[in-house]
């Protein structure tokens, strides 16, 4: 019973992983598609900042701020975003959250970034 469980389990993480993956593929598509080169650069700062917010406790619009101000923080020194390269990024930062919107996939994105 408790094997039937855990798998039971671990398969309801494999669709809450999979639901986060397939949004973050979508968020470096869509950054390489409108940003070139720089949207590699910036998607590997996306990744920092998804761990650094992932253990918050925020409302939607607090989660945008915090996320965008690491982002412009870290890509000022490597890659730095003009205004409409950041509407691009914010752009792609409201999918993100909208797709994490739940306690679900917060987990799963807690899980992924341990891998």
């Amino acid at each position: 019973m408790g094997t039937v469980l855990s798998f039971s389990y671990l398969a309801g993480r494999r669709k809450q992983i999979n639901s986060v993956e397939s949004s973050l593929l979508k968020v470096k598509s869509l950054l390489g598609d409108r940003l070139g080169s720089k949207g590699s650069l910036i998607f590997d700062i996306w990744l920092d900042g998804l761990n650094a917010i992932k253990d918050g406790d925020f409302t939607d619009q607090e989660m945008l701020d915090e996320f965008m101000k690491i982002i412009k923080m870290k890509a000022s020194s490597v890659a730095p975003l003009n205004k409409e390269e950041e509407a691009v990024v914010e752009e792609a930062a409201q999918m993100t959250i909208s797709s994490l919107n739940g306690q679900k996939n917060k987990i799963a994105v807690q899980i992924l970034s341990k891998k």
